[in-house]
């Protein structure tokens, strides 16, 4: 058993860190005509944000299932986590068990370790239980880096601006990837 539990999404942020006006600012936009596609590339941008740095970017509701407890006293909960939420035995029998005799501790990079209470043990486990753990992580909404911001704008406004992947008849060359190079000191590269 690994001494790690990998987290996924389970549902999106309650917002977008780039509001419509901010990027119309950055595009000169002056209308609203194309603000349901411009809303599709902020969230397309902030996914392949997320993917790339390995994080979420807001507070997200994450999960990891694991089937079995670190052999070592601690599990490192590889996201940058602002809250545990729950930990819960789930028997084959769908009963779940809420485990709450835990201490969450400062892990590496914003991780946190998850270990028993002091004088308390990892729970027993039925057969083929499975272990759920549910935290959010993220940055809070006014701690997102201007880096990550700008970086989807420029993401978002790149795709809005060049929507067919083949340009006919223009000299063109490569655009830089400067969302790249904004982003680069923050990847995470231990979630997903």
């Amino acid at each position: 058993m690994s001494d790690r539990a990998r987290f996924t999404a389970t549902a999106p942020p309650a917002a977008e860190p780039v509001t419509i006006t901010e990027l119309r600012s950055h595009l000169r936009i002056d209308g609203a005509d194309d603000d349901a596609q411009l809303l599709a590339l902020l969230i397309a941008a902030r996914e392949h944000v997320e993917t790339y740095l390995g994080r979420p970017v807001l507070p997200t509701a994450m999960r990891a299932e694991i089937e079995a407890w670190p052999e070592g006293g601690r599990l490192l909960l590889d996201a940058p986590v602002l809250s545990v939420g729950a930990v819960v035995v789930t028997a084959p029998s769908g009963a779940d068990a809420p485990w709450t005799d835990y201490l969450v501790r400062p892990g590496p990079g914003g991780t946190r370790w998850l270990r028993p209470a002091t004088g308390a043990a990892w729970p027993a486990l039925p057969d083929d239980a499975v272990i759920r753990i549910d935290i959010t992580a993220g940055w809070a909404a006014d701690r997102v880096p201007e880096s990550v911001k700008a970086a989807i704008m420029q993401i978002a406004g790149t795709w809005y601006l060049a929507r067919e992947s083949v340009n006919i008849g223009n000299i063109t060359g490569e655009i830089p990837d400067t969302g790249r190079a904004l982003l680069k000191p923050l990847r995470w590269r231990l979630i997903g």
